[in-house]
């Protein structure tokens, strides 16, 4: 038995629920569909204007649920106490709506500060859409409880405004990247819509496995970390974040980088609560982020990695991009994966690059001393 593809999931809206597929097609992007929406505040009262909303700033976008119904063309959404909302899947039946500057990018609602990964405009989904979240997200919200009612609007990607990668990552990442990242194997063509930094997230059973097994759990969801696509089979724990250059199928894989997690997967992907909100889960005790505090603990030297700046946190998962994909091709559930090439043993990279860190660090305040008393 090798390793091969157990589940494929899209997360068509941003920060809301994803739909599990027995097949994907990959086009310039990633996976068609998949975060090819996303909610913006378009007044500013309650998250930073125009910005990519998450769960990180708002949890309750897990409560709403997503349907790709193709035979009718649509995207059917859902939430609680909510009637069903159904929008166009083609990025065509938008382009005469209002264009929006949506802002990919993390800041602070309260100081301004943060990180930015440039913006990605796309199009407004149109009044219903807009009354429906704007009554939904604001409805019950009780950490902004205290800020205006806002507009919530749902935003259509197009291609023609998607992401470089390489703007900031890779060999020409630009000045204003918050990344350490120019010795990654980013080519010119990898790119995004509002996924968060590359067009796949893989992650696989194994890795939970383990994760479970440290944490003194059985049923930690795979769901909350949010991969599209989830690998099993013969290998080791933590073994895809070794994986150079691999086949899912016919189609070539690269490597990117392991992917530091925040705190939306501690969440439950339907409640939008964590797991551990009453301080136990699976019968086990622990604090609202207790993934994230065990996969600190087992790999410290991994949630140290100083090049993903204010990013750097535990990994799960490995961000991939996608080589020779031609329009319209598909990677399906059971596909095998084969691996061609791996990476040079972590620990060794690692330690290479926080003492290279630490020594141009170390130059740097030589010099600020050397200045300051000339």
């Amino acid at each position: 038995m090798g390793v091969s593809v157990e589940q494929i999931v899209l997360h068509p809206i941003k920060a809301a629920q994803g739909v599990s597929v027995e097949k994907a097609v990959i086009d310039e992007t990633g996976f068609l569909y998949d975060r090819s929406w996303v909610v913006v505040d378009l007044d500013g009262h309650r998250q930073h204007k125009c910005e990519a909303i998450s769960q990180r700033k708002l949890p309750k976008m897990a409560t709403i649920g997503v349907d790709i119904d193709e035979a009718n063309d649509v995207l059917v959404i859902s939430a609680p106490n909510m009637p069903q909302l159904k929008v166009p899947l083609s990025p065509k039946e938008y382009l005469a709506n209002t264009r929006v500057e949506v802002q990919c990018s993390g800041v602070s609602t309260t100081d301004g500060g943060g990180w930015h990964l440039g913006q990605c405009p796309g199009y407004s989904a149109g009044d219903e859409a807009r009354e429906w979240f704007t009554e939904y997200l604001n409805r019950g919200d009780v950490q902004s409880s205290k800020r205006p009612v806002t507009r919530y609007c749902l935003v259509r990607s197009v291609a023609e405004h998607a992401r470089s990668v390489s703007s900031y990552a890779g060999p020409s990442q630009e000045k204003t990247s918050p990344f350490n990242l120019q010795q990654i194997a980013v080519n010119p063509q990898d790119r995004v819509l509002y996924q968060d930094f590359a067009p796949f997230l893989v992650v696989s059973r194994e890795s939970l496995l383990d994760l479970n097994r440290r944490m003194g759990t059985q049923t930690y969801p795979i769901e909350s970390f949010r991969g599209n696509i989830v690998v099993s089979g013969a290998m080791e724990p933590w073994d895809e974040e070794e994986w150079a250059m691999y086949t899912i199928g016919k189609t070539n894989f690269r490597f990117l980088k392991e992917c530091p997690r925040c705190t939306v997967p501690g969440r439950n992907q339907t409640t939008g609560e964590y797991h551990f909100q009453g301080g136990e889960y699976d019968g086990v005790k622990g604090s609202l982020l207790t993934p994230q505090t065990t996969l600190r603990e087992a790999f410290p030297e991994k949630a140290a990695d100083m090049t993903w700046g204010s990013w750097a946190g535990p990994f799960f998962g490995s961000y991939a991009a996608c080589d020779v994909a031609k329009p319209g091709t598909v990677i399906q559930v059971g596909d095998t994966v084969k691996v061609l090439k791996r990476r040079p043993s972590r620990s060794a990279a690692q330690d290479f690059t926080n003492a290279l860190y630490w020594l141009i660090a170390i130059i740097v305040a030589i010099v600020g001393l050397i200045i300051a008393f000339w």
